[in-house]
């Protein structure tokens, strides 16, 4: 899955922080999605950039501190990953 922000945002940590959290919630909550993806234009050194971050469920389960083998979406894990996203 790939989110594409067409304006450069005003504070891209804050951006990645809303999103890395958001991301770890759809990998959870999405079977089939196996990495989210997000990217937005800035300028480094006055030249025009496209910047971004990839999770994956990798990511989801490192989170967690899980195995891909024990994973799980059951209300006490959702409820982990709302906490840690909160």
């Amino acid at each position: 899955m790939r989110v594409i922000f067409e304006e450069a945002p005003d504070d891209p940590a804050w951006l990645n922080e809303l999103m890395s959290q958001q991301g770890l919630l759809m990998l959870a909550l999405i079977d089939n999605a196996d990495a989210v993806e997000w990217t937005y234009p800035m300028e480094v050194d006055s030249e025009p950039v496209i910047s971004g971050i990839r999770l994956t469920r990798e990511d989801l389960y490192e989170s967690l501190d899980i195995t891909s083998e024990d994973f799980s979406l059951t209300p006490a894990v959702l409820d982990q990953l709302l906490q840690q996203t909160s």
